[in-house]
């Protein structure tokens, strides 16, 4: 069986839902597909879309600030992780490193924006802004 994912662009060119795990492309047109569903909204990107408290909120306020919000079902509150997305010359992300200076994650590119990733901290929400974003972050 081949898995697909689905990219939807707005008008401006960038990208507004981000769909993986599809079967069928006629999904596509769905806000919540059959998928993990990811959208869009500026600097706003909504993981786990219409999960309810599975969401995982990402803002990038600043250029290479990351501020990740996920529900801890435990304690039954929010929980706040501040990364900084260090990037080289063509504006990749290379490194994710925590608010203390901590390495999360590691990244580095083979030909084709074919990617490596070495996560060092697995509490490290994963990143998937990497290979020359067009639009910044």
């Amino acid at each position: 069986m081949q898995v697909r994912t689905c990219y939807v662009y707005g008008a401006d060119g960038g990208r507004v839902k981000k769909i993986e795990g599809l079967t069928d492309t006629s999904e596509c047109a769905n806000l919540q597909g059959a998928g993990n569903v990811t959208v869009y909204f500026g600097g706003v990107e909504i993981r786990d879309f219409g999960e309810g408290n599975s969401e995982t909120i990402l803002l990038y306020p600043q250029g290479n600030v990351r501020q990740v919000y996920t529900y801890d079902s435990v304690t039954g509150t929010v929980v706040e992780e501040v990364a900084y997305l260090n990037s080289d010359q063509l504006n990749s992300v290379r490194t994710v490193t925590s608010s203390t200076g901590g390495l999360g994650k590691r990244s580095t590119y083979r030909p084709f924006g074919e990617i490596d990733d070495w996560n060092v901290n697995p509490a490290v929400a994963v990143e998937t802004k990497g290979f020359i974003p067009l639009s910044g972050f």
